[in-house]
């Protein structure tokens, strides 16, 4: 496995420039802060080149400016001096024309070599500094009932396959919660209380971030819980854009997939859900309960209990 030696004072150095966490470093080269403070302390002489490569992706520099500097030999003074007076004695008997043809010849590559290098740095100093757009558009119901959780999820895309860091800050205002899920049929997984927080990265100019917003249950009709948000990217150079997309849920007595508000789940109600509310293709939101109220085939308000329960098609809803 390749691996390559790094200088900890250098890494150390420009995470702080960059007003950088240990914990946003260990996040995007995914290990954890300990072999981050290891790494700028000197503990580890040598990573994989794959960490390397991806903590100064971090750092917005070069590999090199990360790596350990071979240190120079300095050659002894005597033999410095006995090195430039034999150039000396060879070039002073070297004819007169020969030497300013050399120093045109010279002259010439070094001009064609700095042309080179102005139009090389110009071309990588743009790409550096280019800032990539990155969009963010959420996604959330127009309504759910008092106590029933609802599905929030932010698609993020940007301008190109970019791999960038994305920090996502979301405030909800009202009687509510926010919770993250996993993949493990919507299973609770972090409480983030009135502001989700994700971080994370693009791959190929691509992200989703998806959690739960469980409203109090007492809650009345009318009521409006309103959600916030923006969001950070890139490396040295930050940019901040706010959120797209709805950010506002009334309460009602119906359930947040019941589209048209008619107390049934129909089959297009349910796709929907399942489509909008996917991570990338994955299923992350419990699904369960809505699926029992579209197998039903019909739903009402139990006042008692204050939930949602389900009835036969075609029975009257009470509770309204």
């Amino acid at each position: 496995m390749t691996s390559v030696k790094i200088d900890g004072s250098a890494i150390r150095r420009l995470r702080e420039e960059n007003e950088l966490t240990q914990l946003y470093l260990a996040t995007v080269v995914g290990v954890t802060t300990d072999t981050i403070s290891r790494w700028e302390n000197n503990k580890y002489p040598a990573i994989k080149l794959e960490n390397a490569e991806k903590l100064a992706e971090a750092l917005g520099v070069e590999l090199e400016d990360i790596q350990e500097k071979e240190k120079q030999i300095k050659r002894p003074e005597h033999e410095s001096e006995k090195h430039d007076k034999q150039q000396a004695e060879s070039e002073s008997v070297a004819p007169k024309d020969n030497i300013i043809t050399a120093k045109r010849k010279l002259f010439l590559l070094a001009g064609t070599l700095l042309l080179i290098a102005l139009i090389g740095g110009g071309v990588l100093f743009w790409q550096k500094t280019k800032v990539p757009v990155v969009w963010a558009k959420r996604t959330v119901p127009t309504h759910t009932a008092p106590g029933l959780p609802f599905p929030v999820i932010i698609r993020l895309s940007a301008d190109g396959s970019t791999n960038i860091p994305i920090l996502l800050r979301e405030t909800i205002t009202g009687e509510a919660v926010a919770r993250g899920i996993t993949s493990d049929r919507g299973k609770n997984s972090q409480d983030f209380g009135a502001n989700p927080r994700w971080i994370g990265r693009l791959v190929d100019g691509q992200a989703a971030f998806l959690y739960m917003v469980h409203p109090g249950k007492d809650l009345v009709v009318g009521e409006v819980l309103n959600i916030t948000g923006d969001c950070i990217s890139g490396k040295t150079k930050k940019n901040t854009a706010g959120i797209a997309g709805p950010g506002s849920v009334t309460i009602t007595l119906f359930h947040w997939a019941d589209t048209d508000k008619d107390h049934v789940i129909t089959d297009h109600e349910i796709l929907n859900a399942y489509e909008l509310y996917s991570s990338l293709g994955n299923v992350e939101v419990d699904f369960h309960d809505l699926e029992m109220l579209w197998l039903a085939g019909g739903y009402r308000w139990d006042e008692q209990t204050k939930v949602l329960v389900p009835i036969p098609k075609g029975t009257s809803p009470q509770g309204e």
